[in-house]
């Protein structure tokens, strides 16, 4: 009835109330039953009954419905509460995230794990249609055990979730999921470099599922993760069984959508992907709790310690995306030496898990994956910091300068090969500002009688070429310890053990330029001394960065020894590291024209290096060093 002045409801504060009926429902704030109930009601007031009434019925049902909801059977099988799981993204299937149940159903959400934008009324279709599958399934276990009415007891519970329900879930998911074991072998930190990169391209299966080509996977995690299912793990054994599975069916989602946003690394997607693998720590985290299996607890272990590593790259990835922001270079390379520390901890722990190889060999192939990343991020930060003591840069215009200059050198083949060469380059900018010393060899004697030793002559002995220098670098050799076998004698055979150097040209990653320098060799002894001579480099020359990596060089000289193990017999070969020597652009002219020859204090030298001269003097010119 109507107290005093009180005026009837009007019809649209009934529809704001059916809506805020379906907010409750999608949050799990109320039950099923009770929202079929006043859902009911409430479209009959509407209907048939005079508003007025209808407000007094409200104050009624409203109160006492949640309290003692209509006694109805689960499933059509059983008597007893349900509880009504949160929504999902319609999308990616991960949870939804809805703080405020007020909120009007018309405005958009958006996934935290896929940045999805979607609506109330469609994650609210999308759950209504996985819930509608996920009873027939159970109806299905559940009958098919021989069991039926209004009730099943914890034993008869017990059984069903042992001797079906447990093992068909597992059967799916194991058979569906079983192409995505490995998927702990991704990288997780991702910068846009490595996109193309043997082994650090994302997945196109998982980015597929992150595209929303999942509804298999919606279907299982809904299965898994359904109060109604959970009513069946009676056992605290069961109950870890079935939390085992709901983490495998969520580490998946949240590992298809880093992959997705991998795919077009960027603030944006980093901010996603730092939302993912927070995601997976909780997992990981709430899981360990339970774990009374010592390598299973040890191999979440390891993935707790890997996420910790990848969240501090990521946050600091974040922070370096902005262009409004400069970073103080000193403050990021100590952030990335702490995530380094981090996720080399996480290597450690997954070389010594003992958990079953089919998931600890990929993480430990992610976990190294991290690492290479972090270090390639922390190679251009160092560069970065050299080139900011003397002037202002903005950090990510710089980092593009760097990538440009780096990929404009050679062909890059493997994420080591990309960190070698920042490395390098860090390495000649380090020694020209006076930083950190090289093995180096300053001298140029030699370069003028060598100009004249290579000038063409005529038949009649007179010269017909001038040579003139244009100009001198220092050029980078890698460097190893040979020892092999002299054989002296020529009857009476007596072999006698020598010591020399094999030196590789480091800016001919196409066709191995080698030279050896046995113990006869003059220049031996003066190469051997230039080893152990750390000095700086001449700002005034240009200095290339060594193009080769050591894996690189020492396929090199592994091919030379074998081609030569007859005449050389080697024994032994130790890479020592790279040492620069002095080299020159000669150009001999004559009346027939002219020609261009690369001298180097070596006889062997890389004849093709115009563009790789040219550029590095560009890069080194543009930022003064």
């Amino acid at each position: 009835m109507r107290v005093g002045n009180e005026q009837p409801m009007e019809k649209q504060d009934i529809h704001a109330i059916l809506d805020s009926l379906d907010i409750q429902i999608a949050l799990g704030k109320i039950d099923q039953l009770t929202y079929n109930a006043l859902k009911q009601k409430w479209l009959q007031m509407l209907e048939n009954q005079p508003l007025a009434e209808a407000s007094d019925n409200l104050a009624q049902s409203s109160i006492i419905a949640p309290l003692t909801p209509p006694s109805t059977p689960l499933m059509q099988e059983q008597k007893q509460p349900t509880t009504i799981e949160v929504l999902a993204c319609p999308r990616c299937g991960a949870p939804a995230n809805i703080s405020d149940v007020a909120q009007d159903r018309s405005q958009p959400i958006q996934c935290l794990f896929c940045d999805t934008v979607y609506t109330l009324h469609q994650g609210q279709d999308n759950t209504r249609k996985l819930k509608q599958e996920l009873k027939a399934w159970l109806d299905q276990m559940i009958v098919s055990n021989g069991y039926a009415g209004n009730s099943i007891d914890v034993n008869a519970r017990r059984f069903i979730f042992s001797e079906s329900l447990y093992p068909t879930l597992k059967k799916d998911i194991d058979r569906r999921i079983e192409t995505f074991e490995n998927i702990a072998e991704a990288p997780i930190v991702q910068v846009k470099e490595t996109l193309t990169l043997p082994g650090y391209r994302p997945d196109p299966r998982l980015i597929a599922l992150g595209q929303g080509d999942n509804q298999w996977l919606k279907t299982l995690s809904t299965r898994v993760s359904a109060q109604q299912l959970q009513d069946f793990a009676i056992a605290p054994d069961d109950k870890r069984k079935l939390q085992q599975l709901q983490l495998r069916i969520l580490n998946l989602i949240y590992y298809a959508n880093i992959a997705q946003h991998l795919a077009t690394p960027g603030v944006t997607s980093y901010h996603v992907v730092r939302q993912n693998v927070i995601a997976l720590q909780k997992g990981c985290q709430e899981g360990i709790e339970d774990i009374v299996n010592e390598p299973y607890r040890s191999y979440l272990t390891t993935l707790d310690a890997r996420m910790s590593g990848n969240i501090q790259m990521l946050d600091l990835m974040i922070s370096t995306s902005d262009r409004e922001q400069n970073g103080v270079p000193e403050t990021m390379l100590v952030q990335i030496d702490l995530a380094i520390n981090q996720l080399e901890k996480a290597r450690q722990l997954a070389l010594t898990c003992t958990y079953n190889p089919l998931y600890t060999v990929p993480l430990q192939l992610g976990i190294q994956k991290d690492i290479v990343s972090a270090h390639i991020f922390q190679a251009i930060v160092r560069c970065y910091e050299v080139v900011t003591r003397t002037r202002s840069e903005e950090f990510g215009s710089f980092y593009e300068q760097l990538i440009n200059y780096i990929y404009g050198l050679t062909r890059i083949e493997t994420a080591d090969h990309l960190l070698w060469l920042l490395i390098s380059v860090g390495r000649v900018l380090m020694a020209r500002t006076g930083d950190a010393p090289i093995p180096i060899l300053m001298d140029w004697s030699w370069l003028q009688t060598t100009v004249e030793s290579h000038r063409r002559t005529s038949t009649f002995g007179f010269s017909s070429e001038t040579g003139q220098v244009i100009r001198q670098h220092f050029h980078p050799y890698w460097a190893a310890k040979l020892h092999y076998t002299e054989v002296n004698g020529i009857l009476d055979k007596q072999g006698s053990v020598r010591e020399g150097l094999l030196l590789i040209d480091a800016t001919s990653p196409n066709e191995a330029i080698v030279v050896p320098l046995l113990s006869n060799t003059p220049a031996l002894m003066t190469l051997q001394m230039a080893l152990h001579n750390f000095n700086f480099l001449d700002k005034q020359v240009v200095s290339l960065p060594a193009l080769l990596t050591k894996a690189m060089a020492e396929r090199a000289m592994k091919a030379y020894t074998n081609q030569h193990q007859s005449e050389l017999k080697v024994t032994t070969v130790r890479t020592i590291g790279v040492i620069y020597l002095p080299a020159a652009a000669i150009q001999y002219t004559s009346k027939k024209g002219s020609r261009a020859l690369i001298l180097s204090w070596l006889n062997g030298v890389n004849q093709n290096l115009d563009n790789l001269l040219v550029q590095t003097q560009q890069f080194l010119q543009k930022y003064g060093i």
